[in-house]
């Protein structure tokens, strides 16, 4: 028999591909589906179940482009429907053109991991671990901002410069912006070294349009991560969470970072004590003073790691710190009261 209730029509159109939404029926049980497009023209050939749609991706399209498909069905025997061929018309989209929005987080409140508005942590530059995995990583400029691109994305790690103690780094959320055209599912999870652990939050993107994400921390703290040497991200799609097969989604990435979400640069913890770190930035001299005791004051690095260290017991202290490279770091204030706030500030 011939293959009958042939019907062709378009699905999702991206800026570089076209899914043909095909349909036959036939007693043999198999559709053999051809596709003709383009200069050449193009013939690509994919089986299809009977009675089943077959979702058909032309992809390597070029953007903002007329295309007419011609779509053939015949049986396993090679006979063909009466009604082919068929034909379908799309305009592929114009992609993605305009760069993500502007970071508005204060320098002195954010660990950045990947952003032109911030400078990144040492050593991350591993965005590519070698998991296995059939993402393909890219740097692309979008309207003159450096955009990281995932191409045929199931799943992406980045390997970061050191581990990061997010509870003693005083982070609260992490952020990141995604786009894409084609992908509804994105789960972000963050891997520490010790004890070996991974969690992770799934978001859902609008498709087409830039997606800003704030993840808390506490989203991965109330999963049993203790986040106390966070070492690895990894980014996962609709094709690996939780399936484990490869996909051909597409997502943009930028403006990857951990930070503090106190709306001012001291925490109410500060404020109530009258807490003051100056001057910032600071070159040789650094001063922590408070209405109440402070017991001790403890300079950590943008990785956590403790640099200087010193007992107070009284309410103003001076210390030097000419034996401090120049860089960014956390100054964590104890009060004798049990209280605890962290600030950020430069030595020059």
């Amino acid at each position: 028999d011939l293959p009958t209730a042939f019907s062709a029509t378009k699905g999702t159109v991206t800026s570089s591909s076209v899914e043909l939404l095909l349909n036959a029926t036939d007693n043999l049980g198999v559709i053999v589906y051809t596709v003709s497009y383009g200069v050449g023209p193009i013939v690509v050939t994919q089986n299809g179940v009977s009675g089943t749609q077959k979702s058909f991706v032309v992809s390597g399209l070029t953007p903002t482009t007329d295309y007419t498909f011609s779509v053939i069905a015949k049986d396993a025997a090679g006979n063909p429907a009466s009604n082919n061929p068929l034909t379908v018309t799309a305009t592929t989209t114009a992609g993605l053109t305009t760069a993500a929005p502007t970071p508005t987080k204060a320098v002195n409140k954010v660990v950045s991991i990947f952003s032109d508005t911030y400078t990144s942590i040492a050593g991350t530059t591993d965005f590519r671990p070698d998991w296995g995995q059939t993402t393909a990583v890219s740097n692309v400029q979008i309207a003159g901002n450096t955009t990281m691109k995932y191409s045929t994305f199931n799943y992406e790690g980045t390997n970061l410069g050191s581990d990061l103690n997010l509870t003693t780094l005083g982070m609260t959320h992490i952020h990141f912006d995604a786009w894409t055209e084609d992908e509804s599912v994105l789960r972000l999870s963050l891997i520490q070294r010790t004890p070996q652990s991974e969690q992770g939050v799934v978001v859902n993107p609008v498709k087409g349009s830039w997606n800003s994400f704030d993840i808390p921390i506490s989203s991965y703290t109330s999963q049993s991560l203790a986040v106390s040497a966070i070492y690895q991200l990894k980014l996962q799609g609709t094709g690996n969470y939780p399936a484990t097969n490869s996909t051909t989604t597409t997502v943009y990435l930028d403006n990857i970072y951990f930070y503090n979400d106190l709306g001012t640069s001291l925490s109410a913890i500060a404020i109530a004590n009258g807490i003051n770190c100056y001057p910032n930035p600071m070159t040789d001299k650094l001063t922590v003073s408070a209405k109440s005791e402070i017991n001790q004051i403890i300079v950590h690095n943008l990785v956590g790691q403790s640099v200087k260290s010193i007992l107070v017991n009284a309410t103003e202290r001076t210390i030097d710190v000419n034996d401090i490279s120049a860089g960014n770091y956390f100054v964590t204030v104890k009060l004798a009261n049990g209280q605890t706030t962290t600030q950020k500030l430069v030595k020059l």
